[in-house]
């Protein structure tokens, strides 16, 4: 299994598997510690798929086709980028060998055999160092995707949850909205209908006391005040409630908007790292140079084969020819060792600064779902919006009250004309039973030898 310290690319080969860590989950950081030497409390773990590893997870992932885990640094996260370079960082002249005998200037053609198969070795070892950080750069560049691929998961859930909340809090507010900018003329509404002197007469008989001191009086039928459903409402209360609501209502507002602004700056950075991550030239720049590499040490064995191939019969003018042609490939493979140290300090740097923008969008994943949960459960609390849609509705539900005594009272007549016409029709059918039941008794009951139970009961009428 391989393990991957993310921040320098390096790759460390332990002899087990998941499935054998899961086991016993409480081993997993302290192996992974001795492999990377970073500490088991600032250890973040990934599978290559993106998923974050922990010991309460291990088992559920031990049976994953990639075993290699990636374990990234929290405390890197905290110091300042130079501090973390220091560490991280290739050092000037690492990876570069000594020149030996190609700093002299003028090789015998004697020697020049022994040291062309030195220098040989020397640009493989130059070639190997240069492929090495090619390879940490690449696993950097992986550790980079996965992070990434990490927090558009999280991302993802995070949206679809703001999807499902999103439309029913906007109506909400819509809601809100329109009680507040409606509250004049609803008040103005209700303030010119007059209530019916039934509607009056039915209060009144119920508290048995005089209504509410009306805002304005005239006489009515029956000597009952008239009053309109505006003395009902107290301009000045409601006046208190309509400040209270307005200050949650744009409390709510700016919650719902900061919501929204956090969504979508959550997809805006997410976006940009992705876009980041691809658009990033580190990657092909080292494989540029481990490629120019590889072509310098086939040079540098093609003028060992020919010198080889001259049987120690080379003269000093062919020997200072290739041993011209060696000095500068040397000089092009110390160039490019310097210049994959170069790429890679920079590619550490952009992955350092990248992993900094992830955890801070990290962060404000985290926050937000409590923010959200916040908002939604003070939308339920409707405060003094309640009070705001009863008003609302106050001047509708006089009409449809009104328009239900009316119905109720032509049901009333309606089934009186109905029940009276078939009472008619029953009483006719009644006077016939009777009729019936007088001619029976008189033609065939009176013949029987024996007594009829019920053959005496009166017809219903």
């Amino acid at each position: 299994m391989q393990i991957c310290r993310a921040e320098d690319g390096q790759v460390f080969q332990i002899n087990t598997t998941l499935y054998d860590i899961a086991k016993k989950p409480s081993t997993l950081r302290t192996l992974l510690a001795e492999c990377t030497s970073v500490d088991p409390g600032s250890m973040i773990m990934f599978l290559s798929d993106g998923q974050q590893l922990r010991e309460d997870n291990i088992r559920e992932l031990s049976d994953a086709q990639d075993q290699t885990i990636f374990v990234f640094n929290r405390d890197y996260l905290d110091l300042e980028v130079d501090e973390v370079m220091s560490v991280l960082g290739v050092r000037e002249g690492d990876g570069l060998l000594p020149s030996g005998s190609l700093q002299e200037d003028s090789i015998s053609s004697l020697r020049t055999s022994q040291v062309l198969q030195d220098q040989f070795q020397r640009s493989q070892q130059h070639q190997s160092y240069i492929s090495a950080l090619f390879q940490q750069i690449h696993s950097q560049h992986d550790a980079l995707l996965i992070a990434s691929a990490n927090l558009d998961m999280h991302i993802l859930t995070l949206s679809d949850a703001w999807m499902a909340l999103r439309e029913s809090i906007g109506s909400n507010l819509e809601t809100q909205a329109k009680l507040l900018d409606g509250i004049d003329y609803d008040l103005d509404t209700i303030s010119q209908l007059s209530v019916h002197p039934s509607f009056l007469a039915v209060a009144s008989a119920k508290s048995n006391a005089a209504p509410t001191t009306p805002i304005k009086e005239r006489e009515g039928d029956g000597g009952i005040k008239a009053k309109t459903l505006g003395e009902y409402v107290s301009r000045v209360k409601m006046k208190l409630v309509v400040d209270s609501c307005r200050k949650m209502h744009v409390d709510l507002k700016n919650r719902y908007r900061q919501a929204q602004t956090s969504m979508d700056d959550l997809i805006k950075g997410s976006d940009e790292i992705r876009a980041s991550i691809h658009n990033n030239g580190s990657l092909s720049d080292a494989s540029l140079c481990t490629k120019r590499s590889m072509d310098d040490v086939e040079r540098m064995g093609s003028v060992v084969s020919a010198w080889s191939e001259l049987e120690g019969e080379g003269t000093q003018d062919q020997a200072d020819t290739f041993m011209a042609e060696v000095k500068a490939i040397d000089g092009n493979l110390r160039q490019g060792v310097v210049l994959i140290g170069e790429i890679k300090n920079r590619h550490t740097r952009q992955l350092l600064s990248i992993l900094r923008q992830i955890s801070t969008l990290q962060s404000s994943i985290f926050a937000l779902p409590g923010a959200l949960s916040s908002l939604e459960s003070d939308l339920r609390v409707k405060g003094g919006f309640s009070h705001l849609q009863r008003l609302h509705g106050m001047a509708f539900a006089y009409g449809a009250s009104v328009i239900e005594v009316v119905r109720r009272k032509e049901f009333e007549r309606f089934f009186l004309q109905r029940a009276q016409a078939m009472a008619e029709i029953m009483a006719k059918f009644s006077s016939s039973e009777k009729k019936r039941r007088q001619v029976y008794r008189g033609e065939s009951l009176s013949l029987l030898p024996f007594a009829t139970q019920g053959m005496d009961l009166q017809a219903p009428s």
